[in-house]
């Protein structure tokens, strides 16, 4: 998919719906994002257990199997200091070559759900082969400190808004 992703897979037994630990085969950072094959809702690890059982924000809504495909979107790191309210550009760094975020991706910063905030990248105002300055869909709500954690996440269209072909006429 172009973005930096890293291929896990669901280790045995699998998940049911409503789990919130899903055995994973890869090693995964509080934070990422998680998109497991069969749930295919994105999700963020609030916890890592055992080495590689993964806490999920959320329950999953559909059971999961044993070999299920993991899609883990690789943390990144802020380039720079910026305040709450913060407008213009933010920098990611970090990525790997070429697998640079892009329009319509989510960004977070936090690890926890009392302290983590996302948004959506509506531009990428530059990128070299590993840094990524991208606008975000509105200001920071609090302030992010150079060398934090950026959890880039799944892109798609989340919010019609900014999507000019959700509404016909």
């Amino acid at each position: 998919n172009g973005r930096d992703v890293a291929a896990g897979v669901v280790d045995s037994p699998g998940a049911s719906a409503g789990a919130t630990v899903v055995p994973l085969g890869e090693t995964v950072v509080v934070g990422e994002f998680a998109v497991v094959a069969g749930n295919d809702q994105p999700t963020w690890a609030t916890a890592i257990s055992a080495s590689t059982n993964m806490t999920l924000n959320e329950a999953l809504k559909y059971d999961v199997t044993t070999g299920a495909a993991v899609d883990i979107y690789l943390a990144g790191v802020a380039g720079a200091t910026y305040a709450a309210g913060y407008t213009k550009g933010v920098q990611v760094t970090g990525t790997t070559a070429a697998k640079n975020m892009v329009v319509g991706q989510l960004l977070a910063f936090g690890t926890t759900t009392g302290t983590r905030h996302t948004y959506t990248v509506i531009e990428v105002l530059a990128s070299t082969s590993t840094t990524t300055t991208v606008l975000l869909d509105r200001p920071l709500d609090t302030a992010v400190t150079s060398g934090d954690l950026a959890f880039p996440g799944p892109a798609g269209d989340f919010n019609v808004a900014f999507n000019r072909n959700a509404f016909a006429l």
